[in-house]
């Protein structure tokens, strides 16, 4: 995906209305090389569970929430504090996590939520790293 600067963001999608139900372009081919995409899977988080920590060392992702909410734990593989982002399919956009950035995920929503996870890589176990994520220590700072 060849992301900038390795910064977390956010991207928006467009809804293109139709009266018998509305029609949301998650990607283009504009905003990203054609290349950028290799694969493609769906994760389950029922609700108060979470996933993560989890650091990619060599796959860029994109994640969005394709069913219920979601709350979404990330930093810089530096930084000592995370910050929080909620999405959910009523507020569908892309979370962009660059490689080398620590990131986990909570189901809020009331019954098991759908992330789906565009990585720029064919799923390599080894090339990423995951530690138990502590809740209770987390040092949080809204976005900017």
């Amino acid at each position: 995906m060849s992301l900038q600067k390795n910064k977390i963001k956010l991207i928006k999608s467009s809804i293109i209305s139709n009266s018998k139900g509305n029609v949301v372009k998650l990607w283009s081919i504009k905003k990203f090389p054609k290349k950028s995409i290799k694969e493609i899977y769906f994760t389950n988080i029922k609700k108060n569970m979470i996933k993560g920590w989890k650091m990619h060392t060599k796959a860029d992702l994109i994640l969005f929430v394709i069913s219920g909410k979601v709350k979404f734990f990330y930093k810089s593989k530096n930084e000592s504090f995370c910050k929080t982002e909620v999405i959910s399919s009523n507020k569908i956009c892309g979370l962009v996590i660059p490689k080398n950035n620590w990131f986990a995920f909570k189901g809020i929503y009331k019954n098991q939520s759908i992330v789906m996870s565009c990585s720029s890589i064919i799923h390599n176990p080894k090339e990423s790293v995951t530690k138990n994520f502590n809740y209770k220590n987390l040092k949080i700072r809204g976005l900017k």
